[in-house]
């Protein structure tokens, strides 16, 4: 969906016909779960047309027809609702327009600053639970430079990317705010090729391809490839397969090229018992064959579980019928058999 901001976002949940009273009247709406925090219940075009509302925005007045031609009448009580909200709204617009926002940072100088030397971890408590760690963390060491790591770079690139989207930064602010995140010898890598750049071909989609180049070396993209050309379920549940399968996708565009591609992949890569129920029905939409995977991942869960279950039952009795007799069994046994002898 799109917000009157222009924002997108995702929707899970649709509550069906959901009654609303208003003053003793019952209506009906189809509600959709929403992350906005100032709003209880927001109701669409749709809802309004279907109840003939009307809206004086003067008196703020809202009618509602009812059946046999009745109305119901609500009148607002407070002509100073949700000002603050309205301002926020507009100043949100007037930013992506362009206009200048300023971001106050304000910091507690009287506060005690805590570093990472400061903070215990796992490895002091050795004593609590010795049996369960196969080992501890080493000694905290300097931070290493995000070029040590290809890993760590693409982490820490594509994190970055991700807050300025939610944020809804411009590239120009996108730029600012990534410099200012540089350290050690990333940043006098950055300050030392941007100054025989010119200015004019500094943007943030330059930052993102000049980064990779110098971070993300071709060998390390080719070493993913191979383990997501490799990659199979095995003793992953789906849920963490279809994890792994989407994070190293990425460095094999090819094998991935369209969704019908993507499926069979996916699917060929389920472990057997899995794949045989999946690959009846030919799904080519990559959400719904991980969602019947995980279904059939359950369902073979619990055949294995109630096959173990019957097999545990059918040992009991029998384990009963062979019991070996007991020694007085026994001797009772052979006093009889001496007893029926003598008599004869």
């Amino acid at each position: 969906m799109i917000s009157p901001l222009g924002q997108s976002f995702r929707v899970s949940k649709v509550f069906k016909r959901c009654p609303l009273e208003i003053q003793g009247f019952v209506f009906s709406a189809d509600l959709i779960e929403l992350s906005f925090r100032k709003f209880n219940l927001i109701l669409g075009m749709a809802w309004l047309v279907e109840h003939q509302v009307g809206l004086d925005c003067v008196s703020k007045r809202v009618t509602l027809k009812v059946g046999d031609g009745e109305e119901v009448v609500m009148v607002g009580e407070r002509r100073d609702y949700l000002s603050i909200v309205i301002s926020t709204m507009v100043a949100e617009k007037l930013v992506q327009k362009g206009c200048d926002a300023y971001l106050a940072y304000v910091h507690d100088t009287s506060a005690v600053s805590s570093t990472a030397e400061g903070i215990r971890s796992v490895k002091d408590f050795s004593n609590a639970f010795p049996e369960e760690l196969s080992g501890l963390p080493p000694d905290r060491e300097v931070e290493a430079n995000i070029d040590d790591d290809p890993n760590r770079a693409e982490f820490w690139l594509e994190n970055t990317i991700r807050v300025f989207d939610e944020l809804s930064c411009t590239p120009e602010e996108c730029m600012k705010c990534v410099v200012s995140l540089l350290r050690d010898s990333t940043y006098q890598w950055w300050n030392t090729f941007v100054s025989v750049i010119p200015k004019e071909r500094i943007t943030w989609e330059f930052f993102q391809e000049e980064f990779r180049k110098k971070n993300i070396n071709q060998r390390f993209i080719n070493q993913k490839r191979k383990e997501f050309l490799e990659l199979k379920q095995g003793r992953m549940i789906v849920t963490e397969y279809e994890r792994e399968f989407v994070r190293f996708s990425k460095y094999a565009w090819e094998c991935v090229s369209t969704e019908a591609i993507m499926c069979k992949r996916f699917k060929d890569g389920l472990n057997e018992d899995i794949r045989l129920f999946v690959g009846i029905l030919e799904l080519k939409e990559f959400i719904m064959l991980v969602e019947r995977a995980c279904k059939d991942e359950e369902l073979a869960k619990q055949k294995r579980k109630a096959m173990i279950e019957a097999r545990d039952t059918r040992k009991r009795p029998m384990s009963k019928s062979f019991q070996p007799q007991s020694k007085r069994s026994k001797e009772t046994n052979l006093r009889m058999t001496i007893s029926s002898e003598y008599s004869h």
